[in-house]
């Protein structure tokens, strides 16, 4: 069984090593990415599991990562877990869950294993021999 492999985008190295230390322990794979245009290319390249984004970084930063994932169709059934060092849950305004810096490891860990659950279940298994035509137009 191939291992859940999760990208961690954030331009600070020690938040990336913290988030790693957090998350590998209990079996995912951690990649990461210290800025946005590196994380959208690991991701064209080879499309993670789940996401944690941080949203403040220079150049590309994590709402335009965000747009650019929700604009794509390979990428925008990707979860993601939005990180911020923003106040209150309020000043995000988006659908994606937030942890906020600092944080907190059994938070996320929770929210990694439930977003990934929920991908998970709303995933349409591929037929066999990639053969497709017994399924609704709308699925293929």
């Amino acid at each position: 069984m191939m291992r859940t492999t999760i990208l961690v985008v954030d331009d600070d190295e020690s938040e990336r090593i913290l988030l790693e230390s957090i998350l590998s322990p209990v079996g995912y794979t951690v990649t990461s990415a210290a800025n946005g245009a590196d994380a959208l290319e690991r991701m064209y390249a080879a499309p993670p599991d789940l996401v944690v984004l941080d949203l403040l970084m220079p150049g590309i930063g994590g709402w335009d990562v965000l747009r650019a994932m929700r604009g794509r169709r390979e990428l925008s059934a990707i979860p993601v877990i939005v990180l911020t060092a923003f106040g209150g849950g309020e000043d995000v305004p988006h659908d994606d869950p937030v942890i906020h810096k600092p944080v907190d490891a059994d938070l996320l860990r929770e929210l990694v294993a439930t977003r990934l659950a929920h991908a998970r279940a709303f995933q349409v298994p591929e037929p066999p021999n990639g053969q497709r035509s017994h399924l609704p137009r709308a699925v293929r």
